[in-house]
């Protein structure tokens, strides 16, 4: 199953971020949405860019858990530099123009064109905020979304979203489980846990995928009974595993809960704007007969994967 991590969940270790580590196939990966320098340039330029945009700095050093998984090969960029820099500044013109966005069009601010340097300083201080600059976060989450869509991939959201990506569950799929994840783990710890726990993960993605993709099309069938004794079998697995090489994997175990949830693109900007349109004076209210044409009109179907932490105890296995 290929999986498109929030941007806003890479940053730490979280448990959205160790689910998805954990969950995505070797050959697919996991896609990130992250600013890189606009050229070519490799390590030397991005250093220099940390000088130039400091939080860009601040945030390559909270991802440095993630390192071994960049190159691994494990997480791989959607989309880089400066291509994804002019897919945001096209989204947050659409939204500007977007009708269904007129109450809070005065949050999206119109901007001068930004450069290397202030585009990767604005969008950097966006994601080690959690979202809190709508100009950014807002077509941010446009794009991300569009992002998955167009790989085929499901979302992986978590409660290090920010204020801004808080997508509501578009209809729920019916499919709730929990599996345990090593919460903390840095990145060359992860990539023991997937090599330690191979087979038992195969089989969990093998029948999430194939939930993602019925779920897609309307139904689930049995699927949803598939999934969950595949993560009770994967738990299973994990809490020996945990047992026998405690001392030398990396992480806190913990369990979380995972749901499965089917949105469209521009749902997350839908209910930011209503959300938005609460706290900033406007108009007219922002509801469903504001969207006709908008958003809503153009939206893809996406699956979301939803992760909650809650506590794992080792007895209840």
């Amino acid at each position: 199953m290929r999986v498109l991590l929030s941007p806003y969940e890479i940053g730490s270790a979280s448990p959205a971020a160790a689910a998805a580590m954990l969950l995505a196939r070797d050959d697919a990966g996991v896609l990130a949405v992250q600013p890189s320098p606009f050229e070519s340039g490799g390590g030397e330029r991005a250093r220099e860019l940390s000088m130039e945009a400091p939080s860009f700095g601040r945030l390559i050093e909270a991802q440095r858990w993630a390192g071994p998984l960049w190159r691994g090969g494990l997480i791989r960029a959607a989309e880089t530099g400066r291509a994804l820099a002019e897919m945001i500044e096209t989204s947050r013109a659409e939204l500007r123009a977007d009708p269904s966005l007129s109450p809070v069009r005065n949050v999206i601010a119109n901007r001068e064109p930004e450069n290397e340097a202030s585009f990767i300083e604005s969008l950097s201080r966006d994601l080690l905020r959690g979202g809190s600059d709508p100009a950014v976060s807002l077509p941010l989450v446009s794009v991300t979304e569009r992002l998955a869509a167009r790989a085929e991939a499901a979302l992986v959201c978590g409660e290090a979203a920010g204020m801004i990506w808080k997508p509501r569950v578009g209809s729920g799929a019916g499919l709730s489980f929990s599996i345990p994840v090593p919460i903390g783990a840095n990145g060359a710890a992860l990539l023991e846990w997937r090599d330690a726990l191979a087979k038992p993960l195969s089989v969990l993605r093998e029948s999430l995928g194939g939930a993602v993709r019925l779920a897609l099309g309307g139904r689930l069938n049995g699927q949803a009974t598939a999934v969950r004794l595949a993560a009770e079998s994967f738990a299973r697995d994990f809490a020996a595993c945990h047992l026998e090489r405690s001392q030398r994997l990396d992480g806190r175990p913990s369990e979380v809960t995972i749901s499965l949830a089917i949105s469209s693109t521009g749902q997350a900007v839908r209910d930011a704007v209503a959300r938005l349109a609460r706290l900033a004076p406007a108009r007219r209210p922002v509801g469903d007969d504001l969207i006709e044409g908008g958003l809503a009109a153009r939206g893809r179907p996406l699956a979301l994967l939803r992760v909650r932490p809650s506590a794992w105890d080792f007895g209840s296995r």
